[in-house]
C-alpha cells in the first residue's frame, strides 16, 4: 500500500482533503435534510441538476446510464462550489449563489455538441479557475462585466463565443430591471432550454450590445473588464421597445414550440416546416448550411435540430424564423396563419425546388411511426424525423429515407407525379432504389398492356424533363411539365385500373 504522501499515491494530499470535505458536506446535508440536494429552483423556476440521481450514477450504484461529459461538467461545478464555500462545520448556506452558478455553467456547456475529452478537461479547468478566483460566487456580476475583446484570454475561452455573449447580455439585463429576470427565466424554461440568443437577436439587443461594447472598448483601450456602473445596454429596461419586442417574440415562440419541440398541432401535416420553407427565396432554413445533403430538422439539440437553428446565425438561416414570426400575430390561431402563409406563397425559377415540399403535405408528412402517414402503397418517405434530402440543383433532388444516399431514396419530381396520379385514381406505383445512380421512377401499365416507366432526368439539348419509356429503355415521349406528363398518363393508363380504383 502506498501512503497518501507517497510519490506513487493515487491522490495528492490536496485532492484527498477536498474529497474528504465534499463527503463531509454531503453527509451533513443528508443528516439535516434527508437528501444531498443543495440547489434551489426558486429564483429561475428550475434546477439544473438531479443531484441525488447524478451522485448515484457517478459512483456506479444506479441502473441509469453513466453521466455524459456535459453532465459531469455541471456536477463538478456543483461539487467544487460546495468544497470552496461550505462552512467550517460542513453546513452549506449559499444555495441561491449555487443555483445561479449552476445555471450559468449549464447554459455555457449545452451548445458544445459531442463534447470531446480535450474540451471536457478544458471546461473542468475553466470551472475550477472561476471558483478558485472567486468569480463563481458572483457569477452574474462577472458575466455582466466581461469585455468581448478579452473573451479569448478569460476562463470563458473554452465555451462558444455566441453563448458567452448571450450570458453577458442576460446578466446585464437582469441587473438593470427585475422584470428582465422574470423574462429571462421564462424564456430559458422553454424549448430553448437556457439558450435564448435567438430572441435577444430578434429584438435587437444583440446588435445594440455589440455596438455599445465596441464603443466602450474603443474609448477605453486599456480596460480589462467593464467598471462598476458602466452604462452598457442603458435604455433597455422594461419600459423600452427592446423589452416589448423580446416579450412579443417570446410569446410567438411559445405559439410554435412547447418544451419538447414543435407543437403537435403544427407538426401535423408538417405545417410549420412547410410554412418556414416559404422564406429565404432560393435558400432555406435547412441544415447544415451550404451542403447538398440537408435536413428539415428534428426536435433535438444536435447538428440537425431546431435547437441548432436557434443557437446561432447558421450562415443567416435563423433570420427566416424571424421573418415567419414577424408575419404572425398573437390574437389569431397560429394554424390558420401558417396555412395562409403557405397558400399565398408563389415561386420564381430559383426557388422552384421548394414548390412541392410546401404545397404537398404528402411529402414531408410521410414519416415513419405513424400508420396514417404512409403513401398510397403503404410506404414511408422518411424513416427518421430529420427528413434528409440531397439537392444538387433545382432539378436533381433525392428524398432520403435515412441519412445517406445508400438508403432507400426517391427522386422528388417523379414521386410527385406518382402522388398526383394516385389522387386521380390511376393505378400508378413507384420504384425506389438504394443506390445513388439507379433510376427512381413512377410506373404503370398502359392500355396495350405495356409497362411504362416515367423518370425525371436530364435529356440532351433539352434539359430536365419527364420521360416516358418502356422497360427496354425505348423512349416514348417526354414533357417538361408535371401537368403535361400527368395528362399523358391519365390518357394512356389501363381503363380497368382507373375504374377499379374508383370503385
Amino acid at each position: 500500500m502506498y501512503g497518501i504522501d507517497s510519490e506513487k499515491s493515487v491522490l495528492s494530499i490536496d485532492a484527498f482533503r477536498k474529497l474528504n470535505k465534499l463527503l463531509n458536506v454531503l453527509s451533513k446535508r443528508q443528516e439535516q435534510t434527508g437528501s444531498i440536494s443543495f440547489a434551489t429552483g426558486d429564483e429561475y423556476d428550475k434546477t439544473y441538476l438531479e443531484e441525488t440521481r447524478s451522485f448515484l450514477r457517478l459512483i456506479g450504484t444506479s441502473d441509469a446510464r453513466a453521466l455524459t461529459n456535459e453532465e459531469q461538467v455541471v456536477l463538478y461545478a456543483e461539487y467544487a462550489f460546495l468544497i470552496k464555500y461550505a462552512n467550517d462545520d460542513d453546513t452549506f448556506t449559499k444555495e441561491v449563489e449555487l443555483n445561479r452558478w449552476l445555471r450559468l455553467v449549464s447554459n455555457l456547456v449545452k451548445p458544445t455538441l459531442n463534447l470531446q475529452l480535450d474540451i471536457f478537461f478544458n471546461m473542468i479547468r475553466s470551472v475550477n479557475r472561476l471558483i478558485e478566483e472567486g468569480e463563481a460566487l458572483k457569477c452574474d456580476d462577472y458575466m455582466s462585466r466581461l469585455l468581448r475583446r478579452n473573451y479569448r484570454q478569460s476562463a470563458m475561452s473554452v465555451f462558444t463565443e455566441t453563448q458567452v455573449v448571450e450570458e453577458s447580455i442576460k446578466s446585464i439585463l437582469m441587473s438593470i430591471d427585475p422584470e428582465w429576470k422574470k423574462a429571462v427565466a421564462e424564456s430559458e424554461n422553454t424549448f430553448m432550454d437556457g439558450q435564448t440568443g435567438a430572441l435577444l437577436s430578434f429584438s435587437g439587443l444583440t446588435e445594440e450590445y455589440g455596438r455599445q461594447i465596441s464603443e466602450f472598448e474603443e474609448q477605453n483601450k486599456d480596460a480589462v473588464v467593464l467598471p462598476e456602473g458602466a452604462q452598457i445596454l442603458a435604455g433597455t429596461d422594461s419600459s423600452s421597445d427592446y423589452y416589448t419586442a423580446f416579450i412579443t417574440y417570446l410569446k410567438k415562440f411559445v405559439l410554435l414550440f412547447d418544451t419538447d419541440g414543435v407543437r403537435s398541432e403544427i407538426e401535423d401535416q408538417a405545417l410549420f416546416r412547410r410554412a418556414l420553407l416559404c422564406y429565404g427565396g432560393k435558400y432555406s432554413y435547412m441544415l447544415p448550411p451550404a451542403k447538398a445533403r440537408q435536413s428539415f430538422l428534428d426536435n433535438t439539440d444536435r447538428d440537425y435540430g431546431f435547437k441548432r437553428l436557434l443557437r446561432d446565425e447558421n450562415s443567416g438561416k435563423r433570420v427566416y424564423l424571424k421573418m415567419l414570426m414577424d408575419d404572425i400575430v398573437l390574437d389569431r390561431p397560429v394554424v390558420d396563419q401558417l396555412q395562409e402563409i403557405i397558400d399565398r406563397k408563389t415561386f420564381d425559377e430559383d426557388e422552384r425546388w421548394k414548390k412541392y415540399f410546401i404545397k404537398m403535405p404528402e411529402i414531408l408528412d410521410c414519416i415513419a411511426n405513424d400508420v396514417n402517414k404512409k403513401d398510397p402503397d403503404g410506404h414511408w418517405v422518411f424513416a427518421i424525423p430529420q427528413r434528409f434530402i440531397r439537392r444538387n440543383n433545382n432539378d436533381d433532388i433525392l428524398l432520403l429515407s435515412r441519412t445517406q444516399t445508400n438508403s432507400i431514396n426517391r427522386e422528388l419530381y417523379s414521386y410527385v407525379l406518382y402522388i398526383e396520379a394516385r389522387k386521380k385514381g390511376l393505378s400508378v406505383k413507384y420504384h425506389a432504389e438504394y443506390t445513388d445512380s439507379a433510376e427512381k421512377y413512377a410506373y404503370y401499365d398502359n392500355k396495350q398492356g405495356e409497362r411504362v416507366l416515367v423518370v425525371y432526368k436530364k435529356k440532351a439539348d433539352v434539359g430536365y424533363v419527364y420521360i416516358a419509356k418502356k422497360t427496354d429503355d425505348t423512349e416514348i415521349i417526354y414533357y417538361d411539365t408535371l401537368e403535361g406528363i400527368l395528362d399523358y398518363v391519365e390518357k394512356t393508363a389501363k381503363v380497368e385500373a382507373t375504374v377499379s380504383q374508383a370503385q
